[in-house]
């Protein structure tokens, strides 16, 4: 081999990590503005009583899976985490086997998604994500 092959290959490899990284990146910033996008269109089509129904709540929280685990994988600060994590979990039985009442996952998706969005701003500022403080109405 060569000593031109050799700093071809030197090159690419240190280059690769950085390469796979930032497609991991884009990919979880994807991930988590469809989330966004989820929330906002959930949000949109509220009903005039104000309270989400149960398969608003779990289409939520199953798409913040991917972006709660993503987030705690990359150091993402502990509000963020737990913001992304509560939204994930808000669809979930609580340890005394209830469910959070619809008025209060209502309530707490909405307060953890404008929590979580703060620092997706930061993370992912190539991200487009909606303005769901249209809805902080919803929190007085």
């Amino acid at each position: 081999m060569n000593r031109g092959h050799l700093i071809i290959g030197a090159i690419m490899a240190a280059l690769f990590p950085q390469i796979a990284l930032a497609e991991a990146d884009a990919a979880f910033c994807n991930a988590l503005q469809r989330t966004m996008n989820k929330i906002d269109s959930i949000y949109i089509a509220l009903p005039e009583d104000g309270v989400l129904g149960r398969m608003e709540i779990v289409r939520a929280g199953g798409s913040a899976a991917v972006p709660a685990a993503f987030a705690a994988d990359s150091g993402w600060s502990d509000a963020a985490v737990g913001a992304l994590a509560a939204i994930r979990d808000a669809k979930a039985p609580r340890d005394d086997g209830t469910l959070l009442s619809a008025e209060d996952a209502t309530i707490k998706l909405l307060e953890n998604a404008l929590i979580a969005i703060e620092t997706a701003r930061e993370e992912c500022p190539q991200t487009e994500f909606p303005d769901l403080t249209v809805y902080s109405i919803i929190l007085e």
